[in-house]
């Protein structure tokens, strides 16, 4: 805003673009964050589902399913106490993965109150909102625009992008974001499956509707309780606070979790290389023990 003052003729595009890649508009996020973001390659999607990839990388570990944590207790300098719904768990060191939605809610309390500077970073990192809608065609609509994506912008409507995978398949996944994908989402699975088709049709033509299957798939991150969003965004001056973040509380309690990485934000990979940089530090405290 510093540098373009006056908006040009393609700054609601750029605003579209921004709002479908952050899931917060321009004006409540940091630039600066925003430029930290390093981009490798293209988005793989899993074909049986980014819960199957995980639950294979997992194999041979431990893990306790449907075991919601309520309160972690760090009082003691030699012992970290997790109260969760099936009893509680104690140990040396703990790492908390959920989202900085899930923690922001208050929904798990910790005892003592987190440090102020801690506090601070969680609040200056909100939830994004990024939901997808997946239907079905009958056939290919698209010709070879195998795995494409196309981003529909017009006067009247907000962006949609839309992911194509013809072929076997025929999906389009459509996604939505900001304040209106998450009212639309909760509209329901009809109400954004509409919205996806109309944009597909200002681009295709509206044989696209004719070609439609009933099948269909809603994603609401901000419904889900185990998220509260889609990824986390720092607000502008705060571009400082995911690397705060990744700061041990008390030296016993780590934070991870896509929100924590400073250049893979929002990503996969990112989550899992915070969670490898958490699980680092915890082990070199207890060696250095």
């Amino acid at each position: 805003s510093a540098l373009f003052p006056d908006p040009g003729p393609w700054h609601a595009l750029f605003e579209d673009a921004f709002l479908l890649k952050q899931g917060l508009p321009s004006s409540a996020t940091s630039a600066h964050d925003f430029a930290s973001y390093v981009w490798e390659g293209d988005d793989w999607p899993v074909v049986d589902g980014l819960g199957d990839l995980v639950a294979r990388a997992a194999e041979g570990v431990r893990a306790e399913l449907s075991t919601a944590a309520r309160r972690i207790d760090w009082r003691r300098a030699d012992r970290i106490a997790v109260e969760t719904d099936r009893g509680t768990i104690e140990a040396r060191h703990a790492i908390v993965t959920v989202s900085m939605g899930v923690l922001q809610s208050g929904v798990i309390r910790f005892d003592p109150a987190l440090p102020d500077w801690a506090l601070g970073a969680i609040d200056a990192l909100p939830m994004g909102s990024m939901n997808k809608i997946v239907i079905g065609l009958r056939r290919n609509m698209f010709g070879d625009l195998a795995h494409s994506l196309w981003m529909s912008s017009a006067a009247d409507r907000q962006a949609v992008e839309c992911v194509i995978r013809p072929g076997g398949e025929n999906i389009v996944i459509g996604m939505v974001g900001g304040a209106f994908g998450k009212q639309l989402a909760a509209a329901g699975a009809d109400a954004m499956a509409d919205y996806l088709v109309s944009a597909l049709c200002d681009l295709f033509g509206n044989d696209v509707r004719e070609a439609l299957e009933p099948r269909q798939l809603l994603v609401d991150w901000d419904a889900n309780p185990f998220t509260a969003g889609c990824y986390a965004g720092a607000k502008p001056g705060r571009a400082d606070a995911r690397a705060m973040l990744g700061n041990p509380v008390g030296e016993r309690l780590h934070f991870a979790g896509e929100a924590l990485h400073t250049c893979y934000i929002g990503d996969v990979h990112g989550a899992h290389l915070s969670g490898i940089d958490a699980a680092r530090r915890a082990l070199e405290s207890l060696a250095a023990v």
